[in-house]
């Protein structure tokens, strides 16, 4: 049993160094405070599809952002990079990469996701696309970044707030319902 483990280990790095299929599951686990994991993924060649998998506590909510870069490099890169956030197998939010350049023509590859707020719950964000070096036996794509998570900025008052709400509201309608009775002459 173990000379067929270690067979398919060996093949399987053997397939991954040769740029065939790449795939990683990175399980992040589960989320109950704020702060950033990072991300990366080296020796890519070929189309891939990682996965970046977490859980957020019940009773607990955040804004999650994340980012993704190749670096500036003219040897290597990844074409149509896509990052996707699912829960379960509903998408959440979609984003294609950005091509920057520096004014020496080096591309970098880079993927965004402005903070989206999430509540409790199974996750994934996904990054693929297609890796390839310049060469044929130069380097090979890679890509880092981070997800990080925030305290969820809500919008729901405090009911300390909504009580100095009610209160100012009945105030106002106090005051024009004396006004309309002092200036009625009947």
């Amino acid at each position: 049993m173990k000379k067929w483990k270690a067979f398919g280990l060996v093949a399987t790095l053997l397939f991954g160094l040769h740029g065939t299929a790449n795939a990683i599951i990175v399980p992040l686990g589960e989320i109950g405070s704020p702060g950033s994991y990072g991300i990366q993924n080296g020796g890519l060649l070929g189309e891939f599809t990682d996965q970046f998998t977490f859980s957020i506590s019940a009773g607990s909510a955040f804004d999650v952002s994340a980012f993704a870069s190749t670096g500036f490099s003219n040897r290597y890169g990844i074409s149509d990079m896509v990052g996707s956030l699912f829960q379960g197998d509903a998408l959440l939010f979609s984003a294609d990469a950005v091509i920057n350049t520096l004014p020496e023509g080096f591309p970098s590859t880079d993927l965004t996701m402005a903070p989206f707020s999430l509540g409790a719950g199974d996750y994934r964000w996904v990054l693929t696309g297609n890796a390839f070096g310049a060469f044929e036996n130069g380097p090979t794509a890679s890509y880092s970044g981070a997800i990080t998570f925030t305290t969820a900025s809500t919008n729901v008052p405090e009911p300390e707030s909504l009580l100095l709400l009610v209160t100012g509201l009945l105030g106002i309608l106090v005051t024009v319902r004396r006004r309309r009775f002092d200036q009625d002459p009947t």
